[in-house]
């Protein structure tokens, strides 16, 4: 028999639970709730001639530093903020959380006066700036990228969109 009556049981579960919901909340997302997000294909314009990158350099440039491959000066294009595609990317790329990320920049912005790279507002613009500007490069949704002659989807240290080892499925 409990010495505590029926509400003093729950004034006792009430912080644990809470507490249980804050690790949970703050808990880095499983496999299967990654496998929720489709895989995202790092795009760059199908003129340029580039057909892979390393992940080193994806994260050099979308860090701030100039990256030229093949010739051709790499422009990175975000996500907006908030949105899964820029989640998924700074943590596979960049190594980072959304909230590191953000502290990065600002930091970046007092100590050296470097911005972060520009932001779309959706997919759909990212794409044609990504067409248009040459050296352009930006990450969207992989099914966006197929059937699609003027875009090229990047292969990531020797991997494919779909593989296995692509950091961004």
């Amino acid at each position: 028999m409990s010495l505590l009556r029926p509400s003093a049981h729950r004034r006792a579960i009430g912080p644990l639970a809470a507490l249980l919901l804050l690790v949970a909340a703050a808990w880095p997302a499983t496999p299967a709730a990654r496998a929720e997000l489709p895989p995202l294909a790092v795009v760059i314009s199908a003129q340029t001639g580039v057909r892979s990158v390393s992940k080193a350099q994806l994260r050099r440039c979308f860090m701030g530093s100039l990256i030229e491959v093949s010739g051709v000066r790499l422009v990175p294009l975000n996500q907006p903020a908030g949105s899964a595609a820029r989640r998924m990317f700074d943590r596979a790329i960049l190594g980072m959380s959304e909230q590191a990320s953000q502290r990065f920049w600002i930091d970046s912005l007092i100590r050296d006066g470097k911005r972060a790279p520009r932001a779309t507002n959706n997919p759909r613009l990212l794409t044609k700036v990504v067409k248009k500007l040459r050296g352009a490069i930006g990450y969207v949704d992989a099914a966006t990228v197929a059937g699609d002659a003027q875009l090229h989807s990047l292969v990531i240290d020797g991997a494919s969109v779909g593989e296995e080892r692509y950091p961004l499925r």
